[in-house]
């Protein structure tokens, strides 16, 4: 029913012209208050993204380094059931510190994009089009 009533409004603003009015055109100017609001909004989310991603790094690599101490360790135990439980268990922690880092990733990004909406809609930039709203980070909102 939802969908029926949004393709009719559509429709009717399609026909009487609403759109046309509500559209931003690109001669439009930006203020100087805006571009610095924006370009602030947007260096601040591209730092937290990057910081996000170098912690993540940081934390599968020494996940991994991890990993390959345990099976070295495992591959010098003297009995086939000692090797296959030590295995067992390196790649169980490797899975789990990979599983952490990665919802840590994840909640960092959340972050990093729900603050620059806030900081978008106190810019009060006219519509651009998604690239700075939805970008390709899109995964993280």
């Amino acid at each position: 029913m939802k969908k029926i009533i949004a393709s009719l409004t559509a429709l009717i603003w399609m026909f009487t012209g609403v759109i046309p009015a509500l559209a931003v055109s690109d001669t439009d100017t930006l203020t100087t208050d805006q571009q610095t609001c924006m370009q602030t909004a947007v260096t601040k989310r591209e730092d937290a993204l990057m910081t996000s991603y170098d912690v993540w790094t940081a934390a599968v690599k020494t996940a991994r380094t991890t990993l390959k101490t345990d099976l070295v360790a495992a591959w010098g135990k003297s009995t086939v059931g000692e090797v296959k439980t030590a295995r067992k268990d390196a790649w169980k922690k490797w899975r789990d510190s990979r599983k952490s880092a990665t919802q840590i990733l994840s909640v960092s990004r959340k972050s990093a994009w729900n603050t620059f909406k806030t900081d978008n809609g106190a810019c009060k930039p006219p519509a651009t089009g998604k690239a700075d709203s939805a970008g390709d980070d899109v995964k993280a909102n």
